[in-house]
């Protein structure tokens, strides 16, 4: 009889620690914790959207230098055209040299053809927008941009979108390394 009793009470202890794991475990769509998500979420992205937007002020009204890095930074995971209005604001408006090889490259970004270099080829741009983009270029490197120098260096050897002039393209290369060499082998 006392095994009865104690099998019985057993059962019962069992029942009521499986009736109350099935409360504590239910994660039904009324439980606040699951409310708050989405809100979280809501506000993360407001607040990173409030973010841009100040960033985006300082660069159309003090072409700042700093709001630039950090949207360019931020806009890695956009498509690079986003990215060209801000480029050309502060080349146009602020003569940002970082911002005139921006410039090219998101033009430069648009096509899809790559050349023997595994480079984005700008054969495909249509002559305006390809004009366009290498006057980006020369501006940078007329500010002395070291990448913009090489980059426009090879097309003047290679007389790729530029009449060939090989002079001029080894001597843009060679003052790029020469830059390069002064601005990171310090």
């Amino acid at each position: 009889m006392w095994k009865l009793v104690q099998n019985m009470e057993n059962k019962h202890i069992l029942c009521i620690t499986l009736f109350i794991a099935f409360i504590g475990c239910n994660n039904s769509p009324n439980d606040d914790k699951n409310k708050s998500i989405p809100i979280n979420i809501f506000k993360a992205k407001s607040e990173q959207m409030e973010s841009y937007l100040k960033l985006k002020e300082k660069i159309i009204t003090m072409g700042d230098t700093e709001s630039y890095s950090s949207l360019s930074t931020a806009s890695l995971d956009n498509p690079t055209e986003d990215f060209l209005p801000w480029a050309l604001v502060m080349a146009n408006k602020y003569h940002f040299t970082q911002a005139y090889l921006d410039v090219y490259f998101c033009l430069n970004s648009m096509s899809n053809e790559f050349d023997k270099n595994d480079v984005r080829s700008l054969k495909l741009l249509d002559n305006k927008t390809r004009t366009m983009a290498i006057e980006y270029l020369k501006k940078a490197a007329e500010q002395k941009h070291p990448q913009a120098m090489s980059i426009l260096g090879h097309y003047y050897v290679e007389g790729r979108y530029l009449i060939k002039d090989e002079k001029l393209g080894n001597n843009l290369i060679v003052e790029s390394e020469k830059l390069f060499k002064e601005l990171y082998n310090r």
